[in-house]
């Protein structure tokens, strides 16, 4: 009953994992550094934390705001492919010039914060682009996810075609959850770069 009920969650979560690796891969092999350098600096923890939890907290609000909606499928591609393109490249900036031991320090945190914070972004946006399959499919042919949230937004059996307000806290539930879940893990980042 399990794998039933997230099929087409699963199925989602390894169509971006793919889209993420072809574009991590692509960028790196492809494109590499585009001639950039890492320069060593300073790390202030507030301003650093900061832009980083802007950055990923914006797309996380907007891959939300996208999720209620058809265009959550194409959104979350697009996305993903961003974020591997752009991971891609810090990595063969970082991985360019390993001259001492606090360059490999500084890739192997990075490299660590990006497997964990794209993990989170893979499964937020497979989460979103489930919900928004889920709210735009007739409830009388879809798959065996029909009760994950107690019907969906408005196609639910509990509330008869209304707002389904279960469903919506549950949604808002997860969106804090993840971003709850993506400052601590800047938070962690942040303090340790902060110490290289």
């Amino acid at each position: 009953r399990y794998r039933d009920k997230f099929r087409r969650y699963r199925l989602f979560y390894w169509i971006l994992a793919l889209i993420f690796l072809v574009a991590l891969f692509g960028e790196l092999f492809w494109f590499g550094d585009l001639g950039y350098h890492y320069e060593a600096a300073e790390v202030n923890f507030l301003p650093y934390f900061s832009d980083l939890f802007a950055g990923e907290a914006l797309i996380l609000l907007l891959i939300f705001l996208f999720g209620v909606t058809l265009y959550a499928p194409i959104f979350g591609f697009v996305a993903v492919a961003a974020r591997g393109a752009f991971s891609g490249f810090c990595l063969a900036v970082l991985s360019s010039d390993l001259q001492s031991g606090k360059r490999v320090w500084t890739l192997v945190l990075v490299f660590i914060y990006l497997f964990f914070s794209t993990w989170l972004f893979l499964a937020y946006s497979a989460f979103c682009t489930t919900t928004a399959l889920q709210l735009f499919s007739d409830p009388s042919k879809c798959c065996g996810e029909k009760n994950m949230y107690g019907g969906a937004l408005f196609y639910s059996s509990f509330s008869r075609g209304g707002v389904n307000l279960r469903f919506l806290m549950s949604y808002c539930l997860f969106f804090l959850c993840a971003v709850f879940l993506s400052s601590f893990l800047i938070f962690l980042f942040s303090v340790l770069r902060m110490l290289l």
